[in-house]
């Protein structure tokens, strides 16, 4: 069986490479810890994807958790004794590497727009634009939804932040982070 492939997805497809086993290994259980949002799992979850990357310097996917921890960690405030300005911008420089090594990474370009949003970004338009190209280059992942849900309630587009919410949920209807952004934008 043949199956036509879209642009995208051909080159979404020649661009993904096998990560190392080992790096591969240290993302996941990076992902596992994050997902807990407690202070030990998402800080575990930071020396996980120091791992990967140590193992495999070019695993764009651990420099993408890795800038999601340092974001959850400064989100529900597990940046202590450090200032949350410093793991704000050490999210921002690892997305940076990550979209570096990899223009197509979503989930970089997703968390640089959420970085934007929470800790000002340059110009508003950047924000969007890095999260509706996350989206639009992870459709089924609901992590861009969410962040994108936030900036437009931020907005004040109720409605359409209200739709991103129900999407994400319906993509991760058991993350409890989705099901509180999807509360916080009913109202």
């Amino acid at each position: 069986i043949q199956v036509p492939l879209a642009v995208q997805e051909a080159r979404l497809l020649a661009a993904h490479r096998a990560a190392d086993p080992e790096a591969q290994d240290h993302y996941l259980r990076g992902q596992q810890l994050m997902y807990r949002r407690d202070s030990p799992g998402v800080l575990g979850s930071i020396e996980e994807f120091r791992r990967a990357i140590q193992a495999d310097p070019s695993y764009t996917a651990a420099y993408a958790g890795l800038s999601q921890a340092y974001s959850v960690s400064v989100a529900y405030d597990y940046a202590r004794p450090e200032s949350s300005y410093v793991w704000a911008a050490r999210a921002l420089a690892v997305a940076s590497r990550a979209i570096a090594l990899d223009s197509m990474n979503a989930e970089a370009i997703g968390e640089r727009g959420w970085l934007g949003l929470f800790f000002g970004a340059p110009e508003e338009r950047r924000v969007e634009q890095d999260l509706r190209r996350a989206i639009e280059l992870k459709p089924s992942e609901a992590q861009p939804h969410l962040w994108y849900a936030e900036f437009l309630a931020s907005e004040g587009r109720a409605q359409e932040a209200y739709a991103a919410a129900e999407r994400a949920v319906e993509l991760d209807p058991v993350a409890p982070a989705v099901r509180m952004v999807q509360v916080l934008t009913a109202f």
